[in-house]
């Protein structure tokens, strides 16, 4: 989305391993076969587009299979207007308008033995738009 990144991409990616490591204990995930990394997507537009996806005339793929952001969206839910505030790129922004709005996941389904402490420091760091997430400070 946007070339700039800052610590708040740092806090993105402690809040996916925590989740990760949260999907570890026994309690949330008993089969230690079907644990999984958090967020599998293969593809991402602009920076990883499935070549095999179908794109438009302004050169945005209309869709894409393993899409990493439908992936987050599913944990998260689709950003509102005001989330997307800080995209500035406007291909990015069509694309991101693109989804179907859906709503956060209840985290408590996937995490039942997480503490409510546990669920809300990753619900907070996982924030769709970067000033949202809280500082390492």
């Amino acid at each position: 989305m946007e070339k700039d990144y800052g610590k708040e991409v740092d806090i993105w990616a402690v809040g996916v391993i925590w989740g990760e490591l949260l999907y570890t204990l026994e309690q949330n995930c008993p089969n230690p076969k079907k644990r999984r990394c958090m967020f599998p997507g293969r593809h991402c537009f602009p920076l990883s587009p499935d070549v095999m996806a179908e794109i438009d005339d302004a050169g945005i793929p209309l869709s894409q299979r393993n899409d990493q952001l439908d992936l987050i969206f599913n944990v998260i839910g689709t950003p509102t207007e005001e989330e997307l505030s800080f995209v500035t790129d406007s291909k990015a922004l069509t694309y991101l308008r693109r989804y179907a709005a859906k709503p956060a996941a209840n985290l408590r389904e996937k995490y039942p033995e997480g503490s409510d402490d546990a669920l809300r420091i990753l619900r907070s760091m996982l924030k769709f738009n970067p000033f949202d997430r809280p500082s390492v400070d």
